[in-house]
């Protein structure tokens, strides 16, 4: 079996006031720092994984604290350009807009990046950078919340309407594997970091 390890980056000031952020670029807060320190023991018994990450600066400082060997950036995982809705409070926006869907309508006005062509990058990114691990290797993206949601919905084939129902806390985790028989199971979602990173496949699949 090989297993997909997708992590939301750590909190920042603007996700922790409940704000939409895209391709705005702030870094860790204090919180967000300490919840990516506590990927460290996975990171580290894990050195074998091919190890990606969203360009962002709080993707990156995730990988880095996290204690990932050699990861490296990808465009293809980066935050969904959220257009007219970055910077503005979540709940009060959904509240305003109750028939809206991020995943169905994209950002207001036609701005930002369409669902499609968030979709079409969704699958570029699995093609690219999971399809071709041999089975008995690891494979970890390290990116942000709308676009894991995203990803997940590719990965299961799933809508993209499906997507709002993948919740995904600060520095929390998803797995997917691949049976030997070639077919994607979602075998965790929302973990947070583990205590005892030897035991973390054994105990989802």
């Amino acid at each position: 079996m090989s297993h997909l390890v997708v992590i939301r980056h750590g909190a920042t000031a603007p996700s922790s006031a409940g704000l939409y952020v895209g391709r705005t670029d702030p870094p860790l807060n204090e919180s967000g720092c300490e919840q990516a320190r506590a990927w460290r023991p996975f990171g580290r018994h894990h050195a074998g994984a091919h190890v990606y990450h969203s360009p962002l600066i709080r993707a990156e400082q995730t990988a880095v604290l996290g204690g990932f060997l050699s990861p490296a950036p990808s465009e293809l995982l980066v935050e969904w350009d959220l257009g007219e809705l970055e910077g503005s409070v979540a709940e009060v926006y959904r509240a305003q807009h109750p028939d809206w869907s991020l995943f169905l309508d994209g950002p207001p006005g036609g701005s930002g990046e369409r669902p499609e062509a968030v979709a079409a990058r969704a699958r570029a990114a699995v093609s690219a950078l999971y399809e071709p691990l041999a089975d008995d290797e690891i494979g970890v993206f390290v990116a942000h919340g709308q676009f894991l949601k995203a990803l997940a919905t590719i990965m299961l084939g799933l809508p993209l309407r499906e997507a709002s129902a993948f919740a995904l806390g600060p520095a929390r985790a998803g797995v997917f594997t691949r049976r030997t028989t070639g077919r994607i199971a979602l075998t965790g979602w929302n973990l947070p970091a583990p205590v005892h990173p030897a035991e973390f496949f054994r105990g989802l699949t």
